[in-house]
């Protein structure tokens, strides 16, 4: 589905508003149906997997040939105690435990000056708003305005 949106950065084009007025929009955008719940699961476009499946399948491969070696000769292969599986995985947890504490409070940072970016900037819809007012000012103070002003009955 596209949708047209009323106010354009780069170029002012004449558009129909109500009332016989024009405005300045954009190209339209796509706007993609949003997936369920389960749908998540397997979108793939920006996703990760596609870029660390072989990976998988390589290791998937190994570890089914090692097992299926281990079934059909297990004289050949050595008793192992889970003691050093157990310190590896408590070593990755706690390394992991304080890189994603790390992680999060990046993104809470970021958060926190995007909300404070916005507060004292304003709406980010009122800046499109103003780009196309300004570029259609600019361009009827340089003679060739192709977007001439709404009318002013017509809220923006």
């Amino acid at each position: 589905m596209l949708r047209g949106v009323p106010f354009s950065f780069s170029s002012c084009m004449p558009g129909p508003m109500a009332g016989g007025g024009s405005a300045c929009y954009l190209p339209p955008m796509i706007v993609r149906p949003r997936p369920s719940a389960f749908g998540l699961l397997f979108i793939l476009r920006g996703s990760i997997v596609p870029m660390i499946a072989p990976r998988v399948l390589v290791v998937l491969v190994f570890s089914a040939i090692v097992a299926g070696l281990h079934h059909a000769a297990p004289q050949h292969f050595r008793e192992l105690t889970p003691a050093p599986f157990t310190l590896l995985g408590l070593a990755l947890s706690i390394f992991l435990g304080f890189r994603n504490n790390a992680c999060y409070e990046r993104w809470w940072e970021g958060r926190r000056q995007w909300g404070q970016l916005v507060a004292e900037t304003g709406l980010p819809g009122d800046w499109g708003c103003q780009a196309a007012i300004a570029t259609c000012e600019h361009r009827s103070l340089a003679g060739w305005n192709r977007c001439p002003k709404p009318e002013p009955s017509v809220p923006l």
